[in-house]
């Protein structure tokens, strides 16, 4: 993701700051959904003093785009964007899916309120550690993601304690934290993490075939899994020891699954098989 403008104030003028995050935004949209072997769903959460869910899962990349917030004014409730996120997490139609989930959290500025009784309380324009700690609680809830990223925009004073926040994600989630302090960084951000999405979505894998009516196994048939690299070289004993990999077949469902460790990245241009 490159644009032809990447001086410094391209991002620390606060009149430029959203226009060119929702352009960091767009073009890491256009990025996932570049790749045909990626199937994504989509939220936006918006927060200032509050949050707000602009648009819950969807296929559409377009209708994300269109939500992008032109302007922000308040303060900044880490704690409400999060329970937001957190909501959107346990939703129906995604919490037990089986994807791979990824929240990219972005930022202009430190934490300055957080939730209390109807309202909010904090301070409105410096950091608040009380609003840290309650955001870091509801972050330490949110076991159903995989990845969690934060992105700072602008200059690095104005968000100096975000990375605190990535302290507090919930073992086995990988986590980073970016300053997005010029156009170069914010790029590279992005870069970063879209990349990491590609490669995620190749781990956590299982195969399963469902065999026709007309076929069926013979009782006791072994399976046997072949793999191979992108030159065609046969790696399968490597490879089922590295990947844990493993075939099985119910007849039930007349299924056959090939099974992969979910530490385990399916390999490009590899080609794993059972017959």
């Amino acid at each position: 993701m490159k644009r032809s403008m990447n001086s410094n104030s391209d991002v620390n003028s606060p009149n430029r700051r959203i226009d060119k995050l929702n352009d960091a935004v767009e073009d890491a949209i256009d990025a996932i959904e570049a790749r045909t072997d990626v199937e994504a769903k989509y939220a936006l959460v918006t927060f200032a003093s509050s949050a707000t869910t602009k648009n819950s899962w969807t296929t559409s990349g377009s209708t994300i785009k269109s939500k992008l917030p032109t302007s922000v004014t308040g303060g900044t409730n880490y704690e409400d964007a999060l329970l937001e996120v957190e909501s959107l997490l346990n939703n129906s139609t995604v919490a037990n899916d089986g994807a791979t989930k990824i929240v990219v959290f972005l930022t202009d500025g430190d934490c300055t309120q957080y939730n209390y009784g109807n309202g909010t309380a904090g301070n409105s324009n410096s950091y608040d550690a009380t609003a840290m700690s309650k955001a870091q609680t509801v972050l330490a809830r949110l076991t159903k993601m995989n990845a969690f990223y934060t992105v700072g925009v602008g200059p690095a004073s104005s968000y100096s304690h975000l990375s605190e926040l990535n302290t507090k994600v919930p073992s086995g989630v990988s986590t980073k934290s970016y300053n997005g302090t010029d156009i170069s960084k914010l790029d590279e951000a992005f870069d970063e993490i879209v990349g990491s999405v590609t490669k995620i979505s190749a781990s956590n894998v299982t195969i399963v075939d469902t065999l026709t009516t007309e076929v069926d196994l013979v009782e006791n048939t072994e399976l046997v899994i072949k793999v191979t690299d992108a030159e065609g070289n046969d790696v399968t004993q490597a490879e089922v020891i590295a990947g844990g990999i493993t075939a099985n077949y119910d007849a039930a469902t007349k299924q056959i699954t090939l099974d992969f460790a979910d530490q385990y990245e399916v390999k490009d241009g590899y080609t794993y098989s059972v017959t």
